[in-house]
């Protein structure tokens, strides 16, 4: 499958600011199952954009703009593939939470099993754990094999918790999710991360793109939500993924409770949102000092995403 993607980021401020300085994650990354095709980015007012790759090969796009400007915009166009990836077992075989403590022992997957900013084992979040019977010490959890608890896992936190914009932000902490038992995309993966993480599981963030077909609901919420999910054409789409024994990275998304598909359209993976976000950065609102970009000072952020697919060539 080929699918055109557009991101358009609107930065307005107040009042002229002096400078802005501004990396990006928007490039769709490049995997086994996925190619970027064409990429271009630019900026208004114009500016000249350099790269380079984090740790985690994030293509990652840096900018500055040394003159006075009120508004800022961001444009992204991408042409991505997606290919079927390999096929998954219903289950993996016997001892294989042992083969996931010599994968760990090796010490190459610390990023992906420590405790991170957004998505770390708090009093609610071990409570809740307990609560849903995800916690390593509930009778019977072992008895599965990971992949197994995995999906058990993922398919809890999409049935226990609804989906609702109006509850969080993308720095909220993740009790606030689990107070209320809402949130959104990013906090079903916090979530979903913090709990595979107390067991060991490997698991990291991704964040992207999710193609939404108008003519099917099947994924564009939790089932039991009166709130439904936005469709996931009009924003940005959040998911983990886990490193299980014999399997590659696999992509789990517990706000429409599936294993990733050719519908899932990677940009960037870390820890948390805080790895990833698709825009950062600082601007300048006087000679002697500057500011974060935020809403506290009156500035605001408008993002427009399209995603299309693409007819078949031939």
């Amino acid at each position: 499958m080929n699918y055109a993607i557009e991101h358009i980021t609107t930065f307005r401020y107040p009042q002229p600011v002096r400078e802005s300085v501004m990396e990006a994650r928007l490039k769709p990354r490049l995997d086994t199952r996925q190619r970027c095709l064409s990429f271009t980015i630019s900026t208004q007012p114009r500016s000249r954009l350099s790269t380079f790759s984090d740790h985690l090969g994030c293509e990652v796009h840096h900018f500055n703009i040394p003159e006075a400007h009120d508004r800022l915009v961001i444009s992204a166009e991408s042409v991505v593939e997606l290919r079927p990836g390999p096929a998954i077992p219903a289950t993996l075989g016997p001892g294989m939470w042992h083969r996931i403590g010599d994968l760990n022992a090796a010490g190459r997957l610390l990023d992906a099993l420590l405790p991170s900013h957004l998505a770390r084992p708090t009093e609610k979040l071990v409570a809740l754990a307990h609560d849903l019977k995800l916690h390593p010490q509930s009778p019977g959890v072992r008895d599965q094999d990971p992949l197994s608890f995995v999906k058990v896992a993922c398919a809890t936190i999409h049935h226990n918790f609804s989906y609702d914009r109006g509850v969080t932000k993308v720095d909220s902490p993740i009790d606030l999710a689990i107070d209320h038992r809402k949130g959104v995309c990013q906090d079903f993966t916090h979530i979903l991360l913090a709990i595979l993480r107390l067991h060991g599981i490997p698991s990291r963030y991704c964040s992207g793109y999710l193609f939404h077909r108008a003519a099917s609901s099947a994924n564009t919420g939790p089932a039991q939500s009166s709130t439904q999910a936005p469709n996931p054409a009009d924003a940005t789409h959040a998911w983990a993924e886990v490193l299980l024994p014999g399997l590659e990275w696999l992509g789990v998304d517990p706000t429409n409770n599936v294993l990733t598909d050719d519908k899932h359209i990677k940009v960037a993976v870390g820890r948390d949102y805080d790895d990833v976000p698709p825009t950062r950065g600082v601007y300048k609102v006087a000679s002697d000092g500057s500011s974060h970009i935020d809403d506290t000072d009156g500035s605001s952020l408008s993002v427009h995403v399209s995603v299309r697919e693409l007819p078949a060539a031939g």
